[in-house]
This record gives structure tokens, C-alpha cells and sequence, in this order.
């Protein structure tokens, strides 16, 4: 039997960069509220979900590197006991960057999530 671990995610200013709309900082999980990139394998419905997935996740990390970041707490939980928030980046809300360079889309918390 074989047992293989994927750690996905980057650590980089304080923050650790699960996906391409979920931080952790400070013992706290954020969800943000705003958009929906997409999932890495196995919830990645194709590869090309999967590849786009580390696209976001990078590029998240390398705006929050260059711009810095405002977490701006929801006060409520989203799915898997995360905290909803929503992250600023430069003033905005980093959803529009994600809409607008094609590794994110708007969402509101419900189905159907986007079929990537």
C-alpha cells in the first residue's frame, strides 16, 4: 500500500497560501467571499482545473509579495469551518484582479461553482 502527501499551497508574508481563494494567517482560515478560483487534484473535475489551480495560487502569492494584503473579516464562517473575508490587495478587493486575469470568478457562496 502506498500512501502519497501533496502539500500545495506557498508561504510567503506571514501567510500561508492554500489556494487561490484560501490563506491561513495566524490560526485563522480565510475563504474569500468574492470569488472562486479553481481546485488542485483530486477535487479538480479535469487537469486543466488542476493547472490553473497552481496559476492562481502562485499568482496570489506573487501580488500579496508585491502589493501587500488587507484581510477584512466577514464574521462568519464559509464551508470546511472557514472564516468568509475578504482580502485586499492595493485597496481592492482582489477578485476583481482575479476576474480580470482569467484565474478567478465571482461567486457567492453558492452552486454551481464554475466549471473551469
Amino acid at each position: 500500500m502506498s500512501i502519497i502527501f501533496v502539500v500545495l499551497g506557498v508561504l510567503v508574508s506571514g501567510l500561508w497560501v492554500v489556494d487561490g481563494d484560501t490563506i491561513h494567517k495566524d490560526f485563522h482560515k480565510y475563504r474569500m467571499a468574492t470569488y472562486d478560483t479553481p481546485e488542485y487534484y483530486p477535487r479538480a473535475w479535469w487537469q486543466a482545473e488542476h493547472d490553473l489551480a497552481v496559476k492562481a495560487t502562485a499568482r496570489l502569492a506573487e501580488l500579496i509579495t508585491q502589493c501587500g494584503h488587507e484581510i477584512v473579516p466577514l464574521g462568519k464562517s464559509c464551508k470546511y469551518g472557514r472564516e468568509c473575508a475578504i482580502l485586499k490587495i492595493g485597496g481592492k478587493d482582489v477578485a476583481e484582479r482575479a476576474v480580470a486575469e482569467g484565474w478567478g470568478q465571482y461567486w457567492n457562496g453558492k452552486r454551481p461553482k464554475p466549471d473551469w
